[in-house]
């Protein structure tokens, strides 16, 4: 069957306006809405993160608060590289008001990781340095919050049997307040150094022990 040129613009149209109400419904929920998108063209998949194994694929350029942008020309990957991922259960970030833990009508803010992607280059002496890119959204809950929100973001690269070579902490400060209720989120971090041999894992994920307001 051909679909008129009428007819496939009307199905185009209602596409985008059901992943707008989609979107929507989400950010009204408030309940694990980690809907992430692949930025090379994949579908969306609530509840997990979405990356990539390397910058040509994936990356978040800049280092800002503000919605990210994808540039995936200023990134080449070389040479091997570990792979990426975010740990089990840490790609979403609930903080909640003061003896109200688990309560939604507690809820102050919630953060999620979206996107994830990594780039590895030579670095002499048997070493590499992996830059990896990582962004993602914050939301608002039902109890107001006072100023920015602090992200406290970790990437590590671990090798055999998971024993961790390089870990650093990235606190991330978002204006909230500030925002219509969600803002998005993108950092880089280039300066991670780690030998070439037994680099197995790049995870990234947010430290809920650091997590601080």
């Amino acid at each position: 069957m051909v679909l008129s040129t009428s007819g496939a613009m009307r199905l185009r149209i209602s596409g985008r306006l059901l992943a707008a109400l989609t979107g929507a419904l989400c950010v009204a929920s408030l309940a694990g809405c980690g809907s992430i998108s692949k930025l090379t063209g994949g579908s969306d998949s609530a509840g997990s993160a979405s990356g990539g194994d390397s910058f040509t694929k994936t990356f978040v350029s800049g280092g800002g608060t503000t919605g990210p942008d994808v540039d995936p020309s200023i990134f080449a990957s070389q040479g091997y590289c570990p792979p990426i991922e975010v740990r089990a259960d840490t790609y979403i970030l609930a903080v909640y008001e003061r003896g109200k833990q688990d309560n939604p009508e507690g809820l102050k803010y919630q953060g999620t990781i979206r996107k994830y992607a990594r780039e590895c280059s030579p670095a002499g002496n048997g070493e590499m340095t992996i830059k990896v890119g990582v962004s993602g959204r914050v939301v608002a809950g039902p109890v107001p919050t006072k100023g920015p929100v602090v992200l406290p973001v970790r990437i590590a690269v671990t090798g055999a049997d998971d024993r961790v070579l390089a870990s650093q902490l990235i606190p991330i400060e978002v204006g909230l307040a500030e925002s219509d209720g969600s803002v998005g989120w993108s950092r880089v971090v280039d300066d991670i150094r780690v030998p070439v041999e037994g680099a197995t894992k790049v995870y990234v994920g947010f430290d809920t022990k650091e997590a601080k307001r």
